[in-house]
């Protein structure tokens, strides 16, 4: 944030799908401003699980 110079950092799990009904699932939630942009839907979904998050100086500010 430019303002406030707050800063955060996520740190977890990423997975990545694809094809499949996760990818199909995450697709239908997309804008489709974003989905116009890869019209031949080659783009994978990614699925971030955070399990904390901190602050640039590493003090946990909420975790799983």
């Amino acid at each position: 944030d430019g303002k406030t110079k707050a800063a955060w950092r996520f740190h977890g799990t990423a997975t990545m799908h694809e094809n499949g009904p996760i990818r199909e699932q995450v697709m239908a939630r997309t804008v489709k401003e974003e989905l116009d942009k890869d019209p031949e839907r080659k783009g994978a979904a990614v699925i971030i699980r955070v399990d904390r998050v901190t602050n640039m100086a590493g003090q946990v500010l909420q975790s799983r």
